[in-house]
């Protein structure tokens, strides 16, 4: 059963690419003459029947995960974890460098949280790799700067006709703000393990999914990886082989 559930992720990331593919099919194959979407084309319904699994999965997945464990316990040292940290830095970075001409008192201040994550991701992924909790401000920077992310751009989104355009690129940024403010709680001890697994793993779903034809490919993907590689454990050990119980017998 843990092998199971240890393969979770990875099923989701799967599905996300699927989602990613039958997009990227559906604009490319699937518009009339004025470059709409054809209404309930079957790669559509496909993509919203991924959609749907991938939602009952990750559900089933954490509604009976106990939030109890000890911090190191839920995140133990990861080099993969310091990777997606970095990778998410220069998602960020990216990001903030093809917004760079934005000059809305909203788009300016989306752009600064977004310099301030960068350095904020970099000591995130040391301490990652060391197993280490970070201050609360770390996580907390990368938070504002998705909220401010998501809205900023939510009245662009708004404006699309279509829920094709929207849906994948907004959700996908609202659940990692989620993420990163699960994370953020954590550091704190007030964490949550079955909230902060559910909305990683719906913010690599969406975000994988939201990857074509996007104008924030690079966000994506790398929030994607970010959030894949930060889930807490899946499969927390019990009390008598706890990290920290093991320390206090030592």
């Amino acid at each position: 059963m843990n092998a199971f559930k240890n393969r979770i992720p990875g099923t989701i990331t799967i599905m996300g690419a699927a989602s990613c593919a039958l997009r990227f099919c559906l604009y490319l194959l699937a518009t009339d003459e004025k470059g709409l979407l054809i209404p309930n084309h079957p790669l559509e319904i496909c993509v919203w029947a991924v959609t749907a699994a991938a939602a009952v999965l990750i559900v089933l997945q954490t509604w009976k995960q106990a939030d109890m464990c000890p911090y190191a316990d839920n995140f133990p040292g990861s080099a993969a974890s310091a990777v997606g940290c970095l990778l998410f830095a220069l998602g960020i970075c990216l990001t903030v460098l093809s917004n760079r001409y934005d000059f809305s008192v909203l788009e300016r201040l989306r752009n600064l949280t977004g310099l301030l994550s960068i350095p904020a991701l970099l000591y995130l992924a040391v301490c990652r790799w060391k197993g280490n909790r970070p201050g609360f401000v770390f996580h907390g920077a990368v938070c504002l700067h998705l909220v401010l992310y998501t809205t900023s751009f939510y009245s662009t989104w708004s404006r699309h006709p279509q829920l094709q355009d929207s849906f994948f690129p907004m959700m996908g940024c609202i659940f990692l703000a989620l993420f990163s403010y699960y994370q953020t709680a954590f550091d704190v001890d007030m964490g949550s393990r079955r909230m902060q697994l559910a909305t990683g793993m719906a913010a690599v779903f969406c975000c994988i999914a939201a990857v074509p034809y996007s104008n924030a490919a690079a966000l994506y993907l790398t929030g994607a990886l970010w959030a894949l590689t930060n889930l807490c454990t899946l499969t927390p050990p019990t009390p008598e082989v706890s990290n920290t119980e093991k320390e206090d017998i030592q």
